[in-house]
């Protein structure tokens, strides 16, 4: 399941599979983009234009390593979500 997105519009990624084991499983957003990773038994998965950057079962080393990637990408990202600051719409993380 695709949890967070990066809302610029870069292909950054923060996906929690639905299994508990070691899985191949791909994502499709659309016929151009189909996602594919190998899970290794982890709860959450970050990908950055189809490649996985990390496999964690921390939801704070997912955020901070899919915050990373995003700045890499451009300025102004939102930061960590925040229970009570931030929401998510469709994965995009905006404010409340």
């Amino acid at each position: 399941m695709l949890v967070r997105k990066c809302a610029k519009g870069h292909k950054i990624y923060i996906f929690k599979p639905r299994t508990s084991g070691s899985a191949h499983l791909s994502f499709s957003f659309s016929d151009e983009e189909t996602v594919e990773f190998d899970t290794l038994g982890k709860k959450y998965i970050v990908t950055n234009d189809g490649t996985v950057l990390k496999r964690t079962d921390s939801w704070i080393t997912a955020q901070s390593s899919y915050d990373d990637e995003c700045k890499k990408n451009h300025s102004g990202t939102m930061g960590p979500l925040l229970v009570g600051k931030h929401k998510l719409v469709n994965g995009v993380s905006t404010k409340l």
